[in-house]
């Protein structure tokens, strides 16, 4: 498998999958975690839902409800 580099060998390896996650959205061991990057990555995280979810034929036995959870600023 091959692992990306933000999972090295001492990361509990049930989580580097996850972890690789962060990684695909653009976030390295040396970048902060600041407001901006969360932001950024939201917006990416709501861009690919929506793409996945554009491609799903609709199903009349799913109902499907969105929620938003408000920031700090609302």
């Amino acid at each position: 498998m091959n692992r990306p580099a933000m999972c090295s060998d001492r990361v509990d390896p049930a989580l580097r999958d996850e972890l690789a996650l962060y990684e695909t959205l653009g976030l390295t061991q040396t970048q902060q975690l600041t407001t901006d990057v969360i932001i950024a990555v939201r917006a990416q995280g709501s861009a690919a839902v929506s793409a996945l979810l554009a491609d799903l034929p609709h199903d009349e036995q799913v109902a499907r409800h969105d929620h938003v959870i408000q920031g700090p600023t609302g």
